[in-house]
């Protein structure tokens, strides 16, 4: 596990990925903060993956921002992702005493302004 300290407190995380079906796959982040192993914050990203290439997110892969018009290199193993998304779920008021499960992964992304066409499994972009 790797260690990042956010607002004072120290966090650990790990990234999980795994594909589902034929382009599908998910990229998972577990955080803990510190002295809670067993009640993590977990978010799960459903991405498009593919057995050659790798899940994007787990890889690293540009994307987008259509607030700046600047492409960044969104890679959920990168400290700054971390942090955004602890402090995504600080916002959901996660108190580590629970584990609490976000499956809208790429929904946070989105609201970071990044455009995910480009990750989004081609299941997903007809709905």
């Amino acid at each position: 596990m790797r260690k990042v300290s956010v607002k004072e407190n120290v966090y650990f995380y790990k990234v999980i990925s795994g594909h589902c079906d034929d382009d599908r796959a998910i990229a998972i982040l577990e955080i803990y903060l510190e002295g809670y192993r067993h009640t993590p914050y977990v978010i799960n990203f459903h991405c498009r993956g593919d057995f050659y290439g790798g899940i994007p997110l787990s890889e690293g892969v540009l994307l987008f921002n259509t607030q700046t018009h600047l492409t960044e290199l969104v890679n959920l193993h990168r400290p700054y992702f971390v942090r955004l998304c602890i402090l995504k779920a600080l916002e959901e008021e996660w108190d580590a005493s629970t584990r609490q499960v976000n499956d809208f992964g790429m929904q946070f992304l989105t609201e970071l302004n990044l455009d995910i066409a480009p990750i989004t499994p081609k299941a997903l972009q007809h709905k």
